[in-house]
């Protein structure tokens, strides 16, 4: 449905263009006929970290109406009707990976995280992504948790705390890591706990976010418990005991050890049998691993782990994970997935589908029965209809399902209320009007962690009335941006069209009346020669926006890096 409003009256030269028109074509007489153009849409484009998206913006000029209650309401488990509640949204979702990619992307293109060196510097940017677990059942709300473990938590990564410690293994270093930006996401693991997947914009070493996280869980019990729970299973069968499943060791020692240039000995610094295996196999340049030596890895592995424990009095649970992102292909594209995973939905019964029901405006869950008619044939039949309910495999979250530092809470204002510049900089703009109806621009820099958007082009009708008879004639698109315009054909064309269809179809109804389009960017193919071997070996990298700018449009390319880099000095300098 198009939303027509009111626009500029029309002389004759202005609208006597019947060939732009896409539907009835006419010509108009001012004499008995009220003409208006009207303002339909505008069609922008947006780049996404490995895609293209064309759709159409609907123009209005009416403020939303905010409701007071709405984060209250949102929060609420007493059943709202909100088939999410307790479940992160797909609106939510995509709120969340606009805000990281934008974010991880002025990070990537504002520094070198490939080559970061790993220290504390409380003024240099580094990503650290960091997953947080319980050490024993959870026997607290999931808003207990959050109140009492994770925001103290946070609030100590954020400190810009001057001291430094005069004893101890961090002697000299300081206390607070002064994190600026940051955000985190709880979901519920299959085991029931709740865990929290987060990323700070410093550098943290491992142990002290194990030992400040193990000290947070302590003050609810959980490392005590965990304690208790282990020693008595050691006491039962010491060989038996959870000290670190042997399997489990193996799974990780081949997923992570498939080549061993690829590690980082100061990630190993905690397991020195590993370390020391490593360290080996890239002193005789051995490449593989077999499966001998990753049986006697994991055994030794895992007796270390026991001994450790024992010598702790199993009061150091392993309930944090650092997740290697330096040197990744795309660090933007590793995270956004990592932290926006939706939660599975548990599969209908074999006589359930689920369709859009137009007259409803939502999907609906069709329960299908068998019946025998007349003839006596037996046929299909619906027993039931109501609107579809997901129901996923993961538990429910109580409370807050994520959050993110002030300096992330950036301005996330109507299109038409932001203005992006040829440098790049973003500016809030707000209008007002005094008492003698003088009207005041004022601008505003903002960093608005929206992803990079830039107007393809305008649509806009003629609206004819003449007595009761109103007829809209819709304007073709009139395309704005030569050179945008011919990067996004490129684009397509190297989807190909099949492709661009297939994954918009995925999308749905709505984003089909936008008109809307995803285009794929293709992978980057790359050569690599290993040594001792006499062929090439080819690589599929996936794609990633700022190449692909940087090889088919140097300006664009240009103002794609302008705009991270001022958010990035906006946030951080």
């Amino acid at each position: 449905m198009l939303n027509i409003q009111t626009g500029l009256l029309l002389n004759d030269q202005a609208i006597l263009r019947p060939s732009t028109l896409t539907e009835r074509t006419a010509r108009f007489s001012p004499k008995d006929t009220n003409i208006t153009e009207i303002p339909i849409s505008k069609t922008k484009v947006s780049f996404r970290p490995s895609c293209l998206i064309k759709c159409d913006v609907s123009e209005s000029r009416k403020k939303s109406l905010r409701n007071d209650n709405r984060e209250n309401n949102l929060l609420s488990q007493n059943g709202n009707g909100n088939a999410y509640n307790g479940y992160i949204s797909p609106a939510t979702t995509r709120k969340i990976k606009e805000l990281l990619s934008t974010w991880i992307t002025s990070i990537e293109v504002s520094t070198d995280l490939k080559h970061a060196q790993k220290s504390f510097n409380r003024k240099r940017v580094y990503l650290t992504f960091v997953t947080l677990t319980l050490p024993s059942v959870q026997l607290h709300s999931d808003k207990k948790i959050k109140e009492l473990l994770l925001n103290p938590f946070i609030k100590w990564l954020c400190s810009n705390e001057n001291e430094v410690y005069k004893t101890g293994k961090w002697k000299g270093q300081q206390k607070g890591f002064g994190v600026v930006g940051y955000l985190w996401r709880a979901e519920a693991q299959k085991n029931g706990r709740i865990h929290f997947h987060l990323i700070i914009d410093r550098y943290v070493h491992w142990e002290r976010i194990r030992e400040m996280w193990i000290k947070m869980c302590d003050r609810l019990g959980y490392v005590t418990r965990y304690s208790n729970i282990q020693k008595a299973k050691v006491a039962a069968d010491e060989l038996n005991a959870e000290s670190g499943n042997l399997e489990a060791f193996r799974s990780t020692i081949k997923s992570k050890l498939k080549n061993v240039d690829t590690w980082d000995l100061e990630e190993l610094a905690d397991l020195p049998i590993t370390r020391k295996y490593v360290q080996l196999l890239q002193q005789h340049k051995r490449k593989k691993l077999t499966a001998k030596m990753i049986g006697q890895m994991a055994e030794e592995r895992r007796r270390y782990v026991f001994e450790q424990n024992q010598k702790s009095d199993w009061r150091s649970p392993n309930c944090t994970d650092i997740h290697k992102i330096a040197g990744l292909h795309s660090v933007t594209a590793y995270v956004v997935k990592y932290i926006t995973k939706m939660p599975t939905e548990k599969p209908l019964k074999a006589n359930q589908k689920v369709e859009f029901n137009d007259n409803f405006g939502r999907k609906m869950l069709h329960t299908y029965g068998e019946e025998i008619d007349l003839h006596g044939k037996v046929r299909s039949v619906i027993t039931d209809i109501e609107e579809y309910q997901p129901q996923f495999e993961e538990g429910k979250i109580d409370g807050r399902l994520w959050s993110c530092s002030k300096a992330l809470k950036a301005t996330f204002g109507k299109d038409e209320s932001i203005e992006i510049a040829d440098d790049g900089k973003s500016f809030l703009v707000s209008k007002t009007t005094d008492e003698k109806g003088n009207e005041s621009i004022k601008r505003r820099e903002v960093a608005v962690l929206k992803y990079y958007r830039k107007t393809l082009g305008y649509t806009s009708g003629i609206l004819s009335r003449n007595g009761i008879t109103c007829n809209l004639y819709v304007m073709k698109l009139e395309v704005q941006d030569e050179q945008l315009d011919a990067l996004y054909e490129k684009a397509k064309e190297l989807a190909g069209i099949e492709e661009v269809k297939r994954i918009s179809a995925l999308v749905g109804d709505s984003f089909e009346r936008m008109h809307g389009e995803i285009v794929p960017l293709p992978h980057i193919p790359q050569k690599t020669l290993p040594k001792g071997t006499s062929k090439g070996k080819s690589k599929r990298i996936p794609a990633r926006m700022d190449l692909f700018l940087k090889e088919n449009s140097p300006s664009l390319y240009q103002n794609y890096i302008n705009y991270h880099k001022n958010i990035f000095n906006h946030l951080y300098n």
